[in-house]
């Protein structure tokens, strides 16, 4: 692909859409650079990782942009001074090694707006590779080296350092983390520039006026290029004859170069030694920091382990053992506790006597319910009046009269309260349902001195009527008013209380003498003590697992302590082989540079030096700038980019016919 461009905006557009889509390298060529959208192109690309480096004029123009965005970013500025009154006025750009724009348009402003302008778009591969030749030779002279955060004028250098990702630092791997110098092309390569720069000595602007003004004799007729490449050959010829003279200044110029690379790689090993003591002193200080650590965590392991075994179970087996002895208290045969007749006599003298009025009461109360209203009746046949009362005291007698069905009833009425404070107290439920049970009962009993109550009050309402015709009101507002209801009450509910907590202490003091409760009691206390050791054994279990961890634990600690202290031991030996490595290392790189240069210094002596293609040819690109810079000047542009691409294969041509004879 040749493609032309003749206007500034169609160049300027074709610039940036290549621009944009490079993804490796940029490297820029302009006399004048002073075109602040294509510099901020650049710096987004070397922000991207792309490899951008520019080579301009040093003069005041070039100063009116700030460029040090794409130096901070990774890019590289290479200022070219002028020599005599020669400049530096080329202008091409090589985008990823594999596209080339070159002709007269600087990357400023004014070219791409006012100036007429012409530029060659090109992916031939024997242009772009001499571009790139012409391009190392501009930075192999004018750039500089930053090593160990120093920037140092080493002419050649810091082109060739590597625009690379900072790697994993080798420290890491090996205790080592340093900056490594290394040429990005090859010391050969070096050399050989070295050699074809000063071969190359050449006046551009001199083969470009030249050439201007042989186009301007034969009106820019490729036909003669031929001729004028001839004479161009033989004076490049003569010149590296001339050259040859000048061995002493090249042999010291190498030498200075080997003395050049002999320092860096010293430089590079001091650095690199100064790290690794640094580095070494740190992981010592680390080391150092993890054994105190991992002894701490030691120590209070081994507390902790103590106060399990000599502590925690030693105080649980004291429990332990505690209980045992109470077990084996308690098997010893139960005696049985002496008569306590000081609390025996008041209780039973209570009970006796809650029992005869209780069995008075209710005999009572039962007569007046079934017998005292037929009584009144019988008596009124017989003209007798008789006046009721809440209390019967001759009931069991009469009752006895009737017969002994009539004793039965009222025996019976009198058993159940107290059949019911017995079962009360003989509950075998948990103490809640027992308690509900009792309540229950309790509650049975109140309702049944109600009843009896109300039965009682009614029956001598009636008898009332009965003898004094005193009509009975049976409401409840009534009988709650009535004293003969409340006196019935209270005689048959308290007493009934009373009696069963009378009954209850009875029955709790003869089992408290009785030796099967005792032995019951035995048995409950037996089965709770033993509850109360498996309890403890399994504590006691849990103690030993913990002290066992804790065995582990300080036997992997003192393992990581034995590692460290080992790693303590070989610190210094690992420094002292690998700043051996590195010395080694060193001198087999300067010896290797030495033997190169030797080789090259005894080509140089013996007149074994080849003439450089790229030197040709960079003097072929000055002769082929001023033949177009003519064409342009006489002709339209139309006709002056037909007339200069005809000069351009020409020159092609002549160079394949050529460049056998050049090489060899």
């Amino acid at each position: 692909m040749n493609q032309s461009l003749l206007k500034g905006t169609e160049i300027y557009e074709n610039l940036i859409n290549s621009l944009n889509s490079a993804t490796s390298s940029i490297y820029v060529v302009s006399a004048w650079f002073t075109d602040q959208s294509l510099l901020d192109i650049l710096v987004a690309k070397s922000q991207a990782n792309v490899d951008v480096s520019v080579v301009i004029g040093d003069n005041k123009d070039n100063r009116k942009l700030n460029f040090k965005a794409l130096e901070s970013s990774g890019g590289k500025i290479f200022r070219i001074k002028g020599k005599g009154y020669g400049i530096m006025h080329q202008k091409y750009c090589i985008i990823d090694k594999t596209t080339a724009f070159h002709g007269s348009y600087n990357w400023t402003i004014n070219a791409r707006k006012n100036n007429s302008e012409s530029v060659i778009k090109t992916d031939l591969k024997s242009t772009i590779k001499d571009l790139l030749e012409d391009f190392n030779e501009l930075t192999i002279k004018n750039s500089t080296i930053s090593f160990n955060g120093n920037t140092k004028n080493n002419g050649w250098l810091s082109f060739f350092t590597k625009k690379t990702k900072k790697p994993k630092s080798s420290l890491e791997d090996e205790g080592l983390n340093t900056k490594t110098f290394e040429p990005r092309i090859s010391s050969d390569d070096i050399f050989k520039s070295i050699i074809s720069a000063e071969i190359k000595k050449t006046n551009r602007e001199e083969i470009k006026n030249k050439a201007y003004e042989q186009a301007k004799e034969v009106s820019g007729d490729a036909q003669v290029i031929s001729k004028s490449m001839d004479s161009l050959y033989h004076l490049f010829v003569s010149d590296k004859k001339e050259n040859d003279l000048n061995k002493e200044k090249l042999l010291q110029k190498i030498d200075d170069k080997v003395a050049e690379f002999s320092q860096n790689y010293n430089s590079e090993k001091d650095h690199k030694t100064n790290t690794l003591q640094i580095e070494n002193q740190a992981e010592e200080k680390k080391l150092e920091f993890e054994k105190t650590d991992i002894n701490g965590k030691i120590k209070l392991k081994e507390t902790e382990k103590h106060n399990t075994l000599n502590t925690k179970i030693k105080n649980l087996e004291q429990e332990k053992d505690n209980y045992k002895e109470k077990i084996n208290d308690l098997n010893i045969e139960f005696v049985k506790p002496k008569f306590k007749y000081h609390e025996f006599i008041p209780l039973i003298i209570f009970f006796v006597g809650l029992s005869i009025c209780m069995v008075l009461f209710y005999s009572s109360s039962a007569y007046i319910m079934l017998y005292s209203y037929d009584d009144s009746l019988e008596a009124a046949k017989l003209g007798v009046i008789e006046s009721p009362q809440v209390y019967e005291a001759s009931a069991l007698s009469k009752a006895y009269i009737k017969g002994g069905t009539a004793l039965f009833y009222i025996g019976f009425f009198v058993f159940i309260p107290f059949a019911i404070a017995y079962c009360a107290h003989n509950l075998n439920e948990t103490s809640r349902k027992k308690n509900l049970l009792k309540t229950t009962f309790f509650s049975a009993v109140i309702g049944l001195d109600i009843f009896i109550a109300i039965k009682v009050a009614t029956t001598i309402g009636e008898i009332n009527h009965l003898s004094k015709g005193i009509i009975p009101d049976y409401s409840i507002n009534a009988m709650l008013t009535d004293i003969n209801f409340w006196l019935v009450f209270f005689l048959g509910a308290i007493p009934f209380f009373f009696l069963a907590i009378l009954m209850d202490k009875l029955i709790a003091f003869f089992k408290a003498r009785s030796t099967q409760a005792g032995r019951e009691k035995m048995i409950l206390e037996i089965k709770y003590l033993k509850e109360k050791i498996k309890k403890l054994n399994e504590n006691i279990s849990a103690c030993k697992e913990d002290a066992n961890i804790l065995d582990l634990e300080i036997e992997k600690l003192e393992n990581q302590l034995l590692q460290l202290e080992q790693s303590l031991i070989f610190l210094p030996k690992e420094l002292d082989s690998k700043l051996v490595q590195i010395t080694q290392d060193t001198n087999n790189k300067i010896a290797d540079i030495r033997k190169k240069a030797d080789v090259y210094k005894n080509d140089i002596e013996n007149d074994n030096i080849q003439i450089s293609l790229s030197s040709l040819k960079d003097r072929v690109s000055a002769f082929i700038e001023g033949w177009n810079e003519w064409l342009h000047d006489e002709y339209a542009v139309d006709k002056a980019i037909i007339k200069s691409q005809e000069a351009m294969l020409a020159c092609d041509k002549w160079l394949i016919e050529n460049v056998k004879k050049i090489e060899s």
